[in-house]
């Protein structure tokens, strides 16, 4: 059986263009209703436009007018009021369908006579293609129409139910006036009989209640015109009754209960009443006359809607029988086509490359050993699939896939990330050559593919250490200069390097640091020198170096021999340590003028660590305590001078608490009084100390008349 229909076929039967735009236009009728439910009366003619460009492109200049004017005239009848008419109720209506006619004209005239069918006699034509259009389009018409009625039947239904419950409320408001009116004539009545409290209350209560009543059965038949003139005789006679029944009351506070007022006001009140209750009565008739009418469209709208939906499930679940059944003879046939080109396809000779053909639909016919080796799926795994399904995948390379071979000249060469069976991912050298059938359509592609991704990786590696080298170069805070070795030439220099001497890349690079007077002598650069030729680095070197100004700066170097495209190069780090100079000289400034304080002091000062170890020690200390420093210093004061204890125990308190000591005491084995003065810190304390053995011996004279020894 043919697979396609010759060109000459459809010259004969010109008509089928013009059923193509009738197709076109059904579908768009068929769309548009399906989408009345979200659209509405906007934009009726969407779809219409979609339909006249199908049939300027199939059909050309003929068909595409055809639909346009297909199109107004569906527009016209289903979708512009009133509908299911040719009659318009806006003129604005004109407009709309002016432009749209202007539109579908002007896409008409700008597509040639005889549109695609017979740009090219060559070109078959699918008749399969024009079935699948015409079922489609009639399925998407029958479901439109069936949506668009299920929604009116619906929206009927609602609308219907919606006064029903309408008129429940009506009738619902009408008897809380009714009810209301009679609780406060009651209530009234109570009071005026017994004078009790709680029967005025409750008067109050049901006359705010009638008005409240009052004024929701005036905003429930606002829509009902005939109802107004009476509701307003109504709304009158409540005012009367109610101003009635105030005015009793107040009759009755000042004249009694029996007085002739009194009894006159009730009894005009009943006969208002009365009428009242006629007027509600009335009220209540015509609403359940509307009622029964409401009921009645509500039962028929629901019964429509079950008959609307019985048939079209009916035709639903026929069109999906249908549809299966269509799907499965194209699976049945997409399979046979498959298992027709897998038995036809060649083996192809063993290669280290992966060599592939497909068809026309890049449908996998041919798998050579190359290729399984290459990505790991067999032949029989390969075949049936398409090239995309099994190898084309996200990229993890800088290189931009390839989706298509253009037929323009029907090859292309290039490179492509592909993924392995295993989740691998590989740069291929492609090669494919696209074959066609004598129509001018794709009929096979041949594909050979040759795996580069170590050579690729080996070049993003190197790129990207380059760009990683360069970026730490740039933006080192260290001044890092790259210098020939053999005449010591400026390569490049960073910008870290531009700041600290002054001089910018420009004016380095191609000269030496002797042209730029860096080095403040020839013998410290030689020396550099010297020690890069022998040892190929060196390190930690601190050197003065001049800026560009002259200025002299300190500055901490380092360098290392490297081979940078087989020349030797210097890379060398400069860390400008001047302001660290100056802050060691301000340090140790600071040190020997605290250090010659302590040391000129006549009083004992020492300083130990949390672990009671000396870390200083004066030289007036050494004479009080009768040792050398080097025989304290580093050593446990409390192993030295175990009898200290009570001085020690002061200490602990000292440190404890973080507060200052000062205490005096005797020391037996120095026979010694000392006044001490404990300073505590977070690093441990601080102690100075004194001999005032002199003064308690004067002390104790006194007291006892006998001398210190003595006692």
């Amino acid at each position: 059986m043919a697979s396609y229909t010759s060109a000459d076929f459809i010259k004969r039967f010109r008509t089928t263009h013009y059923a193509v735009a009738a197709l076109a236009v059904s579908a768009a009728v068929g769309l548009r209703l399906a989408l009345d439910p979200v659209l509405g009366a906007q934009a009726p003619y969407i779809t219409f436009i979609a339909a006249v460009l199908v049939a300027a492109r199939l059909g050309g200049r003929g068909p595409a007018l055809a639909a346009s004017a297909l199109s107004v005239l569906s527009a016209i009848y289903f979708f512009l009021e009133p509908r299911f008419s040719f009659a318009l109720s806006h003129p604005y209506d004109l407009v709309g369908l002016g432009l749209f006619a202007l539109t579908g004209v002007a896409i008409s005239l700008l597509e040639p006579p005889g549109g695609m069918f017979l740009r090219n006699v060559a070109d078959p034509i699918d008749p399969p293609l024009l079935r699948r259009i015409a079922v489609l389009a009639t399925g998407a018409v029958a479901l439109g129409v069936f949506a668009s009625l299920v929604w009116t039947g619906l929206r009927s239904t609602v609308d219907a139910e919606h006064w029903v419950e309408h008129t429940y409320r009506v009738l619902s408001a009408a008897g809380s006036v009714r009810s209301s009116l009679e609780g406060a004539e009651t209530s009234q009545r109570g009071y005026l009989l017994t004078g009790d409290q709680q029967y005025l209350q409750a008067y109050q209560s049901a006359v705010a209640s009638a008005q409240q009543a009052q004024a929701a059965l005036r905003r429930l038949t606002a829509d009902n015109y005939a109802q107004q003139a009476p509701l307003d005789e109504f709304d009158r006679l409540v005012g009367i009754r109610l101003d009635l029944l105030a005015k009793t009351l107040d009759v009755s506070r000042l004249q009694g209960a029996t007085a002739p007022p009194v009894l006159l006001n009730m009894k005009t009140g009943k006969a208002v009443m009365d009428r009242l209750r006629a007027s509600l009565d009335a009220l209540d008739d015509e609403e359940r006359r509307l009622l029964h009418i409401r009921t009645m469209t509500a039962t028929q709208a629901d019964s429509r809607t079950r008959w609307i939906l019985s048939l079209g499930s009916g035709s639903l679940v026929l069109l999906l029988v249908l549809a299966g059944a269509a799907a499965e003879r194209q699976v049945y046939a997409r399979k046979r086509a498959e298992k027709v080109l897998a038995n036809q396809a060649r083996l192809i000779d063993l290669s280290p490359d992966a060599i592939i053909t497909a068809d026309g639909n890049r449908v996998i016919t041919g798998w050579n050993a190359g290729a399984q080796q290459m990505y790991g799926w067999t032949e029989k795994e390969a075949l049936g699939r398409t090239t995309d399904d099994l190898t084309h995948a996200g990229s993890q390379f800088p290189i931009p896939p390839v989706d298509s071979v253009p037929q323009e000249g029907g090859r292309w060469a290039g490179e492509l990330v592909h993924t392995c069976r295993d989740g691998r991912q590989i740069v291929v050298e492609s090669r494919q050559v696209l074959q066609l059938d004598g129509a001018g359509r794709p009929a096979g592609y041949l594909e050979i593919n040759r795996d580069i991704t170590g050579r690729k990786r080996a070049e993003e590696n190197l790129r990207l250490s380059e760009e990683k080298f360069a970026k730490a170069f740039a933006t080192n805070p260290a001044a890092i200069v790259i210098s020939r070795l053999k005449d010591g030439l400026f390569v490049d220099v960073n910008e870290t390097w531009q700041a600290m001497t002054g001089y910018s890349r420009e004016e380095a690079i191609g000269r030496t640091s002797t042209d730029l007077h860096i080095w403040p002598t020839p013998e410290a650069r030689a020396r550099s020198i010297r020690e890069l030729r022998e040892t190929s680095s060196y390190g930690g070197w601190e050197q003065t170096l001049l800026k560009k100004s002259g200025e002299p700066f300190e500055a901490l170097l380092s360098g290392t021999v490297m081979t940078v495209a087989g020349e030797e190069v210097v890379l060398s780090a400069w860390l400008d340590i001047s302001e660290r100079k100056r802050a060691e000289e301000r340090v140790r400034s600071v040190h020997e003028k605290l250090t010659g304080i302590l040391e000129s002091l006549a009083d004992g000062f020492v300083a130990c660590g949390r672990d009671w170890r000396y870390t200083y020690v004066n030289a007036a200390a050494e004479r009080l305590l009768g040792r050398t420093r080097e025989e304290l210093l580093g050593q446990d004061v409390r192993v030295l001078f175990p009898e200290a204890t009570p001085f020690f125990a002061r200490f602990e308190r000292a440190i404890a608490q973080q507060a200052s000591l000062t205490f005096e005491d005797y020391y037996a084995p120095l026979k010694m009084w000392t006044e001490v003065s404990v300073q505590p810190s977070a690093d441990g304390m601080s102690l100075f100390f004194r001999n005032v053995t002199g003064g308690w011996e004067q002390t104790l004279l006194k007291k006892s008349g006998e001398p210190f020894e003595a006692l």
